[in-house]
């Protein structure tokens, strides 16, 4: 886990499958809802997630594939935004 920007941060998993990067997508965001119900504070902390396996096929460089899983955080920023109210 590396810190890759100023709130984005990366982890790298090595030989996972879908299933597990999921599983860890869904636990993550279940420690952060935890987190939010058992804090004091006056706001809740949030987290939006892209990921994706890698595939030479579609993505042929590191910047290719980051973009892709750029795009998918931001999709879901937005479905999150669009569901509030």
């Amino acid at each position: 886990m590396a810190r890759y920007g100023a709130d984005e941060f990366v982890v790298l998993l090595h030989e996972t499958t879908e299933s597990e990067l999921k599983d860890l997508a869904s636990k993550i965001e279940l420690e952060v809802a935890m987190g939010n119900q058992a804090s004091k504070r006056q706001y809740l902390l949030s987290v939006s997630m892209g990921y994706a396996l890698y595939d030479p096929t579609q993505c042929t460089d590191a910047m290719a594939f980051m973009a892709h899983i750029d795009a998918s955080m931001y999709a879901q920023k937005r479905s999150k935004l669009g569901n509030r109210g």
